[in-house]
């Protein structure tokens, strides 16, 4: 299954960025929508987000959306905004208040996108992408195959970006033979880091596990 796509309706250029950073810390792709580009348009996507001028200016592509069943989630950033979105009543699925963290981020997306699309989707990061049917990564262009320990430990890490992770945790995801010595998931994460260049993302945190360091991971991927 593909990687699920956002697509970015935000006009305001701060907001824009914002959601766009969200979304790729999440492992979607983004498509913006550029006013020379796709004002007579309808763009391909899972779920987009708009605030008060995007609704306006990208009416049609927003209405086509809801009628595709894509969410659309609103995100007002001034009283202008939630009169907007007043007017456009039932092609709003839902509004997000803003400043939202990361989490509500998730939080929004997942309520609003089919359980398991979420579940089964491939993961975007930029330069990173994550097939989980052929258990494959492709890394700058190039297919890694990395071992299967590896490729669930980082899935795992992936899947709880910004928390920590305990080694109890991530071996209840191995085989049962590997469980036995916690210094196998310090060998695998030691692999995966060099492997992806990640040191500075996978951070160790002591006498616990690892996380998976969101700053330093999105710097990661628009580098």
């Amino acid at each position: 299954m593909k990687a699920l796509t956002v697509i970015n309706g935000v006009v305001d250029p701060e907001l824009s960025a914002e959601i766009g950073r969200y979304a790729q810390l999440s492992g979607f792709r983004t498509c913006s929508l550029r006013e020379t580009v796709y004002r007579d348009r309808c763009l391909t996507g899972n779920i987009m987000y708009v605030d008060g001028e995007g609704a306006e200016f990208y009416r049609e592509i927003m209405i086509q959306a809801g009628k595709d069943g894509n969410p659309v989630i609103a995100v007002p950033v001034s009283l202008r905004d939630k009169e907007v979105f007043r007017r456009y009543g039932k092609d709003i699925t839902a509004c997000m208040l803003y400043p939202f963290t990361y989490g509500d981020f998730r939080k929004t997306a997942g309520n609003y996108l089919n359980e398991e699309l979420l579940q089964k989707r491939n993961l975007s990061y930029g330069r990173l992408y994550v097939d989980r049917e052929q258990k494959q990564i492709v890394y700058k262009r190039k297919e890694m195959h990395p071992g299967p320990c590896e490729f669930e430990i980082l899935l795992f890490l992936l899947e709880h970006i910004g928390k920590a992770v305990n080694r109890r945790e991530i071996t209840q995801i191995l085989p049962p033979r590997k469980r036995e010595s916690m210094r196998n998931i310090d060998t695998h994460i030691k692999n995966i880091r060099r492997r992806l260049d990640m040191q500075d993302v996978i951070i160790s945190i002591r006498s616990i596990g690892y996380r998976i360091d969101l700053k330093e991971f999105y710097r990661w991927i628009v580098s």
